[in-house]
């Protein structure tokens, strides 16, 4: 997953993963060493620190509010519900280290707080904890799906590569005040090394494949 994220981090120049667990400092470095080098020659450095996630001191020593984006994994060492009541408490740690520090620096709107949610029956009440930070994610769900879909239709992993991973070509939202007033058709011929798939304006849903007069 940290590789992935470099990966994602290429366009942005780099940037920082900061992994918080309650392990050894050593040993999570450890774990990671195998694959540092590459995550680093990615320009993403990784930050080890040891703590937990449920400790208000310990979110604020990592930034925590200072983050782009978070990640809740699961417990894989607890049945399914203690592990999403264990990510219920997280989270409203976090939206408290979140508060705390917001007559400093406001909350921005982009952040967003994912979590690897165990049964799909907890995920609305996760979600409902603050729906426009939260963003449950049913990951055995998913891969169970991607996996039988694979098993009938083996040409469909190479698909699913391509679309989740970030090599070759990705997916980008951006605003390019150069292209307003211009028609759809007009913007495809103004970019040399990518390909307008829609248009997103402000307060809408997007336009996928709109036509060329749009």
């Amino acid at each position: 997953m940290i590789e992935q994220i470099a990966k994602a981090n290429i366009s942005e120049k780099g940037g920082v993963v900061v992994i918080l667990a309650e392990r050894p400092k050593e040993e999570i470095e450890v774990d990671i060493s195998a694959n540092e080098s590459k995550i680093g020659a990615l320009g993403t450095r990784v930050v080890c620190r040891a703590g937990s996630a449920l400790n208000l001191s310990d979110l604020q020593k990592v930034s925590v509010s200072n983050a782009r984006s978070i990640v809740v994994l699961a417990d894989p060492f607890v049945s399914e519900d203690q592990s999403d009541v264990r990510s219920i408490r997280i989270l409203l740690s976090i939206i408290s280290a979140l508060k705390s520090n917001e007559d400093k620096k406001p909350r921005p709107s982009s952040l967003k707080v994912t979590v690897e949610v165990c049964n799909s029956e907890n995920a609305p009440l996760i979600r409902s904890i603050d729906p426009s930070l939260i963003e449950p994610v049913i990951a055995n769900g998913v891969i169970g799906r991607l996996l039988v879909h694979t098993a009938r239709q083996p040409e469909v992993e190479s698909v699913w590569e391509t679309l989740l991973g970030f090599d070759d070509c990705e997916f980008y939202f951006q605003n390019w005040p150069d292209v307003e007033n211009l028609t759809f058709g007009e913007v495809l011929y103004r970019f040399r090394e990518a390909v307008p798939l829609g248009i997103r304006r402000e307060g809408k849903v997007l336009n996928f494949g709109p036509s060329w007069k749009s």
